[in-house]
């Protein structure tokens, strides 16, 4: 029965199909794209580039279907957007299964470009799919010459950090096609037009290395302007640029301009200069701004000027603006995405803990602003709020780096941060004199507006709290085109670290405009000798060692293999080659020896953040470590060579780890123990995962790893971020869940139901908990929930996930 079915139902898709075909109609995929994104981003406004990629994502409403060609058609207005009329670009048909990274290749694009483009796609059949949706991009200023407006904002005192508020007013009478303002601002900035913000982002712009850059943002102001009068603001904050070393002023100022495209020409109708009008803000930024110094903001409710962006608003008591001069760097377009308000909590307690003393707790840490609701108060009495992550004794702050003062108006009044965020739990609110409550406080979680969050369940739901507190925090500490360390000690962005983290986080989330971002810092933080610091952007003398300047290239590498960039190595091998060059002068018989401390970088370290009783310091540990990360960097630059068809280079660097390897080898391997360096759980596992352990000893050196695991260190985890990170690559290559899953699992000291157990919702950065409770440390092992328990591995021969493993390994 069932095959006389499937023969009648046959004979009808035929006879369908003849009709179809002999009455002229047009048969339509299953295939439709969707999701269309331009340099990995949303229709977005202001790019860096005047070649852009376009990628989209095919929605199939039936299996086994594949796109075998593409055309995309673009144009200067959504009316010329049709295959006939696009005066920008029509690729025509294109043989190819390709939709990420396909390079735009129309007519030139300038500075203020304005795009608008579509997609359709073939199937395995030739049918074709209908055309997406639209999108549309802009091209920021690109040229240093594009900006013609001043530096302006309003000069104080060296011991007073003011956050000013600048006003423009203009008539606008001409209808205009596209306004766009390009707004360069050394600081944070908020943009206010005509009584409303502009955009819900916050914490704007990104940070950068501001002795070689500054980033610029655009906005699309057609939305917002009217004929006739309008007003524009600017809200400036210290931001970063107060930490730079090359700073030309202490006072947040700006560059901005309004651009409109009126009867198919450009012009300029607003610039920042001396015409604008300037007034303090009721926000003053406090404290140093430096390191384990951070501060945080004082709010006076009393110096409140409501509608300020309105046209009506009178600003004769306002001054002059004034002219600063222009920084020596370059300004671009800034690649990743915004930050922005993702989530909001509201107190869980609130308990008095002394006279006019009350403690918040937000029952989960956090990055981001408090809300503050303020009953009536004498008018100019003041209250001090201190954050923080963990409770020391006596239920009062451990540490008051952060904190903010609240100036009553004598009404009822709202505390939110504007210009700084913090990194707590705990906030205790001191010199209260009547009672506050739950209530009355709120807190909102702050990170890049990325795309894109993986997700994880399993059957075992201590394993899902790990996960989720991994997840969780890598969320607290993406801000600002990079991942910080620490979001309240040193908010920096250590290569380490971000090695340790980067398979994690680039599996869990889409941070590819991120890591472009980041690694744009790295190579503008590079010393003119090849000299790399441990952190980027880069203003003091953190520390670290070479596993932290391998994130040039380690990093660089893994963008590539998990989001399919072929230009992200291109762009960034010549700082590469820069620092290799480097390494190998102070490796003058194979081997690295240690380099000299430089303002940027010091220390010289293997491992770090271990735990109690291994002895990350030990020299042969030390030296084994920092040459595989050199081996692991020739490795990385072998393949790198290869994607960019630098076929002698690729070998060059085949032998330089080759070389290296055997040096290693001589060195660090003991014989009579069966041991690399000092015999700790990195020192076994890295010389494994690089291939440096001949064959005839894998055997043996893979019973000492267990047996250092297993029974030395009683099935715990026994290393710091560095050796997390080896350690979980070494498991997932050897299918080794079942002794990862054991570590796991551990509830005692040290181990992340360790740090749960004690009420972490976030991780720390060491594991008994000392200093940081939100850190970037020990995320090396995230990785292994997907690539290992999932078992979705990427494939180098076919980057961005094009062709991957599947291949689960569940503990038994």
């Amino acid at each position: 029965m069932i095959n006389q079915q499937y023969i009648y139902l046959r004979s009808f898709a035929i006879l369908l199909t003849l009709l179809l075909t002999s009455t002229g109609c047009t048969q339509k995929s299953d295939i439709v794209p969707t999701n269309l994104l331009c340099e990995a981003k949303d229709d977005p406004v202001g790019i860096e580039t005047m070649l852009p990629r376009f990628s989209w994502k095919n929605h199939g409403t039936v299996n086994n279907v594949r796109q075998s060609a593409y055309q995309i058609v673009a144009a200067s207005s959504p009316l010329l957007l049709t295959e006939e009329t696009s005066d920008l670009w029509n690729s025509g048909k294109v043989a190819s299964s390709g939709s990420v990274w396909i390079p735009y290749a129309g007519r030139e694009l300038q500075s203020r470009s304005v795009v608008y483009w579509k997609v359709r796609i073939w199937d395995q059949d030739d049918r074709t799919s209908g055309w997406s949706e639209t999108a549309r991009f802009s091209v920021g200023l690109l040229n240093q010459d594009d900006w013609i407006g001043k530096y302006i904002g309003l000069m104080s005192s060296p011991d007073v950090n003011l956050c000013p508020i600048l006003r423009k007013s203009f008539v606008l009478d001409d209808p205009c096609e596209e306004l766009f303002f390009h707004v360069n601002s050394l600081g944070y900035h908020e943009l206010y037009v005509n009584g409303q913000k502009v955009g819900d982002a916050v914490l704007s712009p990104a940070e950068s290395q501001f002795d070689k850059r500054s980033f610029s943002l655009s906005y699309d102001l057609k939305p917002y302007l009217q004929k006739g009068e309008n007003v524009i603001a600017l809200w400036l904050g210290r931001g970063w640029y107060k930490r730079s070393r090359e700073l030309i002023h202490a006072e947040p100022v700006v560059n901005a301009q309004l651009d409109a495209l009126c009867n198919g020409k450009w012009i300029t109708i607003v610039k920042t200069d001396s015409s604008w009008k300037a007034s303090p803000s009721e926000y003053i930024t406090i404290g140093p701004g430096t390191i384990d110094a951070f501060g945080g903001e004082k709010y006076d409710a009393r110096n409140i000027q409501p509608g300020f962006s309105k046209p009506e608003f009178i600003d004769s008591a306002w001054q002059k603006c004034d002219i600063f001069p222009d920084p020596e760097h370059i300004v671009t377009p800034q690649a990743v995405e915004l930050n922005r308000i993702k989530e909001s909590f509201s107190a869980v307690n609130v308990k008095q803990t002394d006279r006019e003393t009350y403690l918040a707790d937000l029952g989960r840490n956090l990055t981001g602003f408090a809300t503050i609701h303020f009953p009536p108060l004498p008018e100019g009495h003041e209250v001090n709020i201190y954050y923080t992550d963990h409770l020391a004794g006596g239920n009062n702050p451990m540490f008051k780096i952060q904190y903010d003062k609240y100036i009553s108006s004598g009404q009822e009044g709202i505390f939110i941060n504007k210009f700084n965020y913090h990194a707590f739990r705990y906030i205790q609110i001191e010199n209260m004199p009547v009672p506050i409550t739950k209530e009355d406080i709120s807190a909102q979680l702050v990170h890049t507006d990325f795309n894109g969050e993986a997700s994880f369940s399993c059957s075992d739901s201590l394993l899902n709290r790990i996960h989720d507190m991994f997840q969780y925090t890598l969320k607290c500490l993406t801000l600002g085109g990079k991942i910080v360390d620490c979001p309240h000690y040193e908010r920096l962005g250590y290569g380490g670290d971000g090695n340790a983290c980067t398979m994690t986080a680039q599996t869990m989330f889409d941070l590819h405009p991120l890591y472009t971002t980041w690694l744009t810092h790295w190579s503008d933080c590079i010393a003119p000798d090849g000299s790399m610091p441990h952190t980027a952007p880069t203003f003091w003398q953190s520390g670290g060692g070479p596993y932290w300047c391998t994130f040039i290239i380690k990093a660089a590498w893994e963008t590539y293999l998990n989001y399919g960039d072929p230009y992200i190595l291109e762009k960034f091998y010549p700082t590469m080659l820069q620092w290799l060059t480097y390494a190998e002068r102070y490796s003058p018989d194979t081997l690295l020896e240690q380099w000299p401390v430089t303002p940027n970088r010091a220390w010289f370290l293997g491992d770090w953040a271990a735990p109690e009783g291994v002895d990350q310091t030990d020299p042969g540990s030390v030296g084994l470590v920092t040459n595989c990360a050199i081996a692991d960097s020739y490795d990385k630059m072998e393949k790198i060579a290869k994607v960019l068809q630098k076929d002698s280079e690729a070998e060059t660097f085949s032998l330089k780890k080759s070389n290296l390897s055997q040096a290693i080898q001589n060195t660090y391997y003991h014989p009579l123990t069966g041991l690399y360096g000092s015999g700790v759980q990195i020192d076994l596992a890295y010389p494994l995962i690089l291939g440096i352990v001949p064959d005839s000893l894998k055997e043996k050196v893979t019973r000492n790893l267990y047996n250092e695991t297993i029974h030395n260190r009683e099935g715990h985890f026994a290393t710091g971020l560095v050796g997390l990170r080896i350690l979980t690559e070494w498991v997932i290559q050897n299918e080794a869940s079942g002794l990862f899953y054991e570590m796991m699992k551990k509830q005692d000291y040290p181990g992340y139901l360790y740090m749960i157990k004690n009420g972490a919702t976030t991780t720390w950065e060491h594991w008994n908990g000392e200093r940081s409770r939100i850190h970037n440390c020990y995320h090396g092992t995230g990785s292994w929930f997907y690539q290992a328990l999932g078992g979705i591995r990427p494939m180098e021969e076919y980057p961005g996930y094009k062709c991957f493993i599947l291949a689960p390994r569940p503990p038994e």
